[in-house]
């Protein structure tokens, strides 16, 4: 299973010769997608983002390093989730038949904003991901008029989320609201309280494929042990678990105020303030197959669990920070990668 994270500087910092380098290593539908942004910030995420799809199975699985892209399904609502092309990675050798065997339902997510582009990928859960980046590092929004007459949502940071009130339980405002009404001041901790029930709920849909039809996101909901919740406001502990890429708790799952007994969110802080959660669930109760056909195929034993969950097993795995070099599936391309640059 992987956890990468890269950081957007990694690409922001290129000459453009070696950024065009990059670009020409993706296929066509690839690159068209990255080019396609204005912004370079936007262009960057797009980069990474594909590079690391492009890396994920020869790294997970052991497959060649020449595979053709992970394929993309295509959704009836348009919109399509990046899966492996089982039969076509499988035809590669007997090591990716073998391989494949192993990880019957491998399947990967990934997801960018502000300075992180991540992915994630598992051999028998189905798992989902999202990073939530503090206000700074995103595009400035119009601020929200408030909505309510209640004293306590007149902060400017609450009215900020006016229009995303409804997203969120009762529960979860209350956690975003409690710091403000012991200081002010502390809209850092309220900040990190949105974020990460929104990463939750984000990663949550990515991971059964729903997509907009799973409304409103109020529906689901992180539920963290009393234990994490102290952690979450331990300054020391989010810092260390930003450092080495830990995960700072384990949660459950409420959809419809029901319990999902085989589903868990692990939280992860990052260092520069954003907050990433990382869902895995049981293949079989992903979205109806009529949405994702393909990539419903390419789960060839969704009656498998791994047996982790919200209450035990192994701890999440880290996130590993990777450089551009990285990402790369030969030396071939990472000279290519060192001329552009001007290293030589």
């Amino acid at each position: 299973m992987l956890r990468w994270a890269v950081n957007t500087s990694a690409a922001l910092s290129l000459p453009q010769p070696a950024f065009d380098t990059l670009v020409r290593l993706l296929d066509d539908e690839d690159s068209q997608h990255v080019l396609k942004n204005r912004q370079r910030e936007d262009q960057a995420r797009a980069l990474l983002s594909r590079l690391a799809q492009r890396a994920c199975a020869v790294a997970a699985l052991g497959l060649s390093p020449s595979p053709s892209p992970p394929k993309r399904g295509r959704a009836a609502n348009g919109r399509g989730r990046p899966f492996l092309d089982r039969a076509a990675a499988s035809a590669t050798d007997a090591d990716a038949r073998e391989a494949l065997e192993l990880a019957p339902n491998w399947n990967f997510s990934v997801s960018h904003e502000g300075e992180w582009v991540l992915l994630v990928s598992e051999p028998f859960a189905l798992c989902g991901l999202d990073v939530a980046a503090p206000r700074r590092h995103r595009r400035p929004r119009a601020e929200a008029a408030a909505t309510s007459a209640d004293d306590a949502d007149s902060h400017p940071f609450l009215r900020s989320l006016a229009l995303l009130r409804d997203s969120l339980t009762n529960s979860e405002w209350e956690d975003v609201r409690a710091p403000l009404a012991v200081d002010s001041s502390n809209e850092a901790a309220a900040e990190a309280a949105f974020l990460r029930a929104w990463a939750a709920k984000e990663a949550f849909v990515k991971a059964r494929g729903d997509g907009l039809a799973f409304s409103p996101l109020s529906r689901v909901e992180a539920v963290w042990s009393a234990e994490a919740r102290l952690r979450f406001a331990d300054p020391e502990a989010v810092a260390e678990a930003a450092r080495t890429g830990a995960a700072l708790a384990v949660g459950s799952l409420r959809v419809d105020g029901v319990a999902l007994e085989r589903w868990s969110v692990a939280s992860h802080p990052l260092e520069g303030g954003a907050w990433a959660a990382v869902i895995k669930g049981p293949a079989s109760e992903t979205a109806d197959a009529r949405l994702h056909p393909d990539f419903v195929a390419s789960l060839t034993r969704p009656e498998m669990v791994d047996g982790e969950g919200a209450g035990g097993g192994a701890p999440p795995p880290c996130f590993r920070v990777l450089m551009v070099e990285d990402l790369l599936l030969s030396e071939e391309e990472r000279e290519a990668l060192r001329r552009a640059r001007g290293d030589h």
